[in-house]
């Protein structure tokens, strides 16, 4: 999810808020829309949507019911019973606002009509949707009219520019009025009303509410800073946090006969010659790259040396799960102890194991499917035991690799905090196993 971001205008218009659109991918062909004039004047309602938000909304309920299934309120946390129950008090008043977009401009937007939906949440159960008649996508004249007269919104100029500039706005809200909610699904809502359905849960579990409907829907938190009398921490300048660690100042190098202390700059020299090669897939290279960085900013942070290590064994792991991918190659196919087949593309190991949890009633045991024909390893020690059977790295090192999982699994699942000694060479080894999985695969590209 990403973080409200607020416009920073000239004008006054601080009480918007804008989150960027998080990239939606349809691939299905575009329909035409009625060419309907610019100008048209705003009509009072339309039987269609009446009927369409009525589904909507008893899709909705039916949605989060069937992803959070519970006989009594008690089996579930309350944060999902509060929001639970938020949902089931639908409807709420809509109002429409339809967009002509030139599908040749915005590309990434295939249909013709796209729909500016207002929901006004503090007047649960009140039935009343209002369509209020279409506008060229780029009309901010339009866009400002439809905000001012229904919402009673203060003109602003820099939103509807931004708005209507790009489309690539899916939200925004009114923080003074905090009940009122603007969505822009970038796609026909008529069209595709699953997948609206699905849009607009996810976004009720985000969007900032009104303090009256959070009190009405969610249980109150313990505050346990004011019951304890906790104090918050010290706010440091930058100065201050880019020090030195003391406990880290205690390392020495001997130079010349001389002992000197350890700088940034000889961390980095540390590591910067430890490479993974090309054919180690980007996923695995990303998590090794963090654990690099850790320790060079254990520097600044003495802990940091033990997480560092502990990212070196999570790209080993993770770097074992994508080889294991790599050798089913497209597609996958499945097939149950009924002899009932499944394919999967792309397949990743991840996605098997969470295929079988969620069909385990249907027959798929995660213990006794077969991947293409084989036993699948479903337990990273199955996995090493697989590179070894594979001939991918020999027999007497399979036990280096099983270390590397198990510290990985020791330093994930802690009763105490460890803390490691800073060791490049946990580093460089593991970058060893990892090259060593894909050395003998062809480089990508």
């Amino acid at each position: 999810m990403l973080d409200v971001a607020r416009l920073n205008k000239t004008e006054d218009c601080s009480h918007l808020s804008l989150l960027p659109n998080v990239e939606n991918l349809y691939n299905r062909p575009s329909v035409t829309s009625v060419n309907i004039t610019r100008g048209q004047e705003m009509v009072e309602s339309s039987p269609s949507y009446e009927d369409f938000f009525d589904i909507v909304f008893q899709k909705l309920k039916a949605k989060i019911s069937e992803i959070y299934p519970a006989e009594e309120a008690e089996e579930l946390p309350p944060a999902i019973l509060g929001m639970k129950n938020f949902v089931h008090s639908f409807p709420c008043p809509v109002k429409i606002l339809e967009l002509r977009v030139d599908t040749e401009r915005q590309r990434r937007i295939e249909d013709r009509t796209c729909q500016l939906i207002g929901y006004d949440f503090s007047k649960l159960g009140d039935r009343f949707v209002a369509y209020r008649g279409i506008i060229d996508a780029d009309d901010t004249n339009g866009f400002n009219k439809f905000l001012a007269e229904e919402f009673g919104l203060p003109p602003s100029e820099e939103l509807a520019r931004s708005f209507c500039r790009d489309l690539a706005t899916t939200y925004f809200s009114d923080t003074e009025r905090p009940e009122v909610h603007f969505h822009f699904p970038r796609y026909d809502i008529r069209r595709k009303p699953d997948q609206y359905v699905a849009d607009l849960l996810e976004l009720m579990w985000w969007v900032p509410l009104d303090p009256e409907t959070k009190r009405k829907f969610w249980r109150e938190e313990v505050d346990y800073n004011a019951v304890f009398g906790l104090v918050a921490d010290p706010i440091l300048p930058m100065s201050r946090i880019v020090e030195k660690d003391p406990i880290f100042g205690a390392f020495v190098k001997l130079s010349g006969g001389e002992a000197t202390g350890i700088t940034i700059e000889d961390l980095q020299q540390h590591i910067s010659d430890i490479q993974l090669i090309p054919q180690v897939p980007d996923t695995v290279k990303r998590v090794f790259h963090i654990a690099k960085e850790l320790y060079i900013f254990g520097y600044f942070r003495y802990s940091f040396f033990t997480v560092s290590a502990h990212y070196s064994y999570l790209a080993l792991e993770s770097a074992i799960k994508n080889r294991y991918a790599t050798s089913l190659g497209d597609k996958a196919i499945l097939m149950n102890s009924k002899g009932q087949q499944f394919e999967m593309r792309p397949p990743s190991w991840e996605r098997i194991l969470e295929f079988c949890k969620r069909h385990r009633k249907e027959g798929w045991s995660v213990s006794k499917i077969r991947v293409n024909g084989e036993a699948f390893p479903s337990t990273m020690t199955a996995l090493v035991k697989w590179l070894a059977d594979n001939k991918i790295v020999p027999k007497w090192e399979r036990r280096q690799y099983e270390a590397g999982v198990y510290l990985r699994h020791s330093l994930s699942h802690l009763e105490s905090p460890s803390v490691l000694t800073p060791s490049a060479q946990t580093l460089r080894s593991t970058a060893e196993k990892i090259n060593k999985l894909y050395s003998s695969l062809a480089p990508q590209g």
